[in-house]
């Protein structure tokens, strides 16, 4: 989504975009927690 910038270009933008408890689950079967994917988003 980030080369989709209706749908925000911050942070803070995703934030807004997700519950606090969002989780993702990767291919790996590891959880992943919102602030951790928020954080990769950045890099």
């Amino acid at each position: 989504m980030k080369d989709r910038p209706e749908f925000g270009t911050t942070h803070a933008d995703f934030e807004q975009m997700t519950e606090a408890t969002f989780w993702e689950m990767g291919a790996s079967d590891r959880r992943y927690s919102r602030q951790y994917v928020l954080n990769e988003m950045r890099n």
